[in-house]
């Protein structure tokens, strides 16, 4: 005999409040006593409610295709992600699309296991991904349900060494191109002389080049929007902090100097370098841009300025 399924309304209910727990990790319990577990997508926002739709998606998904989305909420189920069996981070991983018709129950997962809490079950590591994959796949075969591939548009965490990475020659981490294009002219770029038809990342480096750096936060003239240059160790706060800039969606990094930190607001558009990648960088980066009076807070350290960044960049003859 099979259990009574939940209504379409108690199955939102229950959804939006994991969203709030802050914890997306669910079991769902069938109709037909089967289990399932996987990861849930914080990162919706409604889209629709004509004809009483509902139609949720991740908001970092909205610019790619519909099968590169997980944890989406459509009108009549919603689908978990959960990692293969290989184990991999930002790797291949798995969905199913559960109708809400077939569920009975759902229930909040939170563990202790520092693992489990921070990769989540979409990123979960060996031996647990191959026995969550195992069982779902198990269950969804018993209930007709599509397993459906996901290959996540990023690199494999597993590609880096235990030391990080370190750069051997000159590597841009961030340019804001529209910056250095309107600066074309105004900027001073040292004794060289360039036409109009310099690009802006040659601007871009060449400022790293040239600048003279201050590898203390003591050092700071206290003159805020004048380009100033850091030189430090870029970090990624324990939870993502986000704002909009210039009209552009922006997030928060940490830039580590010698005797204290520095946020660093960055351009999302304006990355040049992968950012599953960017807090495994070991080397020291030159970090220039402009000093803003906006309070922060992160992890409990109160900042009252923040350094909105124009361009991050390694400089072997400066940084090494």
């Amino acid at each position: 005999m099979n259990l009574n399924p939940l209504s379409k309304g108690k199955i939102i209910q229950i959804l939006k409040s994991i969203v709030d727990s802050k914890s997306w990790n669910i079991s769902i319990t069938l109709i037909t006593g089967h289990f399932l577990i996987g990861g849930f997508s914080p990162e919706w926002k409604q889209k629709s409610k004509q004809n009483e739709k509902i139609i949720w998606f991740p908001k970092s998904s909205q610019k790619q295709p519909a099968d590169f989305r997980f944890g989406l909420v459509l009108e009549n189920s919603f689908q978990i992600v959960f990692n293969s069996s290989k184990g991999t981070t930002h790797g291949d991983a798995n969905l199913i699309d559960v109708p809400f018709k077939k569920i009975a129950d759902i229930k909040n997962l939170t563990w202790e296991n520092p693992d489990l809490k921070e990769k989540g079950l979409k990123n979960i590591s060996n031996p647990l991904a191959t026995i969550i994959s195992e069982c779902n796949v198990s269950a969804a075969e018993k209930n007709s349900l599509e397993v459906l591939s996901f290959c996540e548009m990023a690199l494999a965490r597993e590609n880096v060494g235990d030391e990080g990475i370190f750069f051997n020659d000159d590597e841009l981490i961030y340019i804001d191109i529209d910056f250095f294009n309107n600066c074309q002219g105004s900027i001073d770029v040292g004794p060289m002389s360039f036409g109009s038809s310099i690009s802006a990342y040659a601007l871009a480096n060449t400022k790293l080049q040239n600048s003279i750096l201050q590898k203390t936060l003591n050092t700071i003239s206290g003159i805020l929007a004048e380009p100033c240059n850091f030189l430090g160790a870029l970090r990624l706060p324990e939870q993502e902090i986000t704002t909009t800039l210039e009209g552009e969606n922006c997030f928060v990094v940490i830039c580590e100097t010698e005797d204290s930190s520095l946020p660093v607001c960055l351009k999302r558009n304006s990355l040049y370098y992968p950012i599953e990648y960017m807090d495994l960088i070991s080397s020291s980066l030159i970090f220039y841009g402009e000093l803003k009076q906006i309070p922060i807070n992160i992890s409990g350290t109160r900042y009252d300025k923040i350094l909105f960044a124009r361009a991050i960049g390694f400089i072997k003859n400066k940084c090494s």
